[in-house]
């Protein structure tokens, strides 16, 4: 029993979700996971993953989701099919998006549009990220409340600026 409960502690303390910023490596990424947030969803689809991190917390915003495929597709055409998917999910209304523009998400060059959405009627905002990494097509989505826009600041930006594709 003792040897369970130590194990425990030792697989909370290395969650994403403790005081500290730890190192994450999930699929072929890698990234530091701001204190406060954690991975909590990876899928693999095959030549398609998903990973979504989260904020912690009952009252929390903070979201981002990584998707990415192996195949080299137009940026443009990629973040299309985000638009479209957000367009047809009925747990969101008002859906507004921004111009697409050219940015960078940490090292890697590429297109970012902005948007605005009701969930539960409380506003948010977002932002999609669309480039290529090592062969792979990559749309990064950054979702808060907008109430939330500074207390997630750090983590958005943690994430952004340590992201990695081997």
């Amino acid at each position: 029993m003792k040897k369970i409960l130590i194990l425990c502690f030792i697989a909370t303390t290395l969650s994403c979700s403790g005081s500290k910023d730890i190192p994450v490596g999930v699929f072929d990424l890698f990234f530091t996971c701001p204190a406060e947030w954690k991975v909590t969803e990876k899928e693999d689809y095959g030549d398609s993953k998903y990973i979504s991190i989260e904020k912690s917390g009952l009252s929390e915003s903070g979201l981002v989701m990584i998707t990415y495929t192996d195949e080299e597709l137009e940026l443009l055409e990629y973040l299309d099919i985000y638009r479209d998917s957000f367009r047809e999910q009925k747990t969101l209304s008002g859906v507004v998006f921004g111009e697409v523009k050219m940015d960078h998400y940490g090292q890697y060059k590429g297109v970012v549009c902005e948007y605005t959405v009701s969930i539960m009627s409380i506003p948010h905002e977002g932002r999609f990220y669309v480039f290529h990494a090592n062969g792979k097509t990559v749309c990064i989505t950054e979702q808060e409340a907008t109430e939330d826009k500074e207390k997630n600041i750090y983590g958005f930006e943690k994430i952004k600026e340590t992201l990695i594709f081997k």
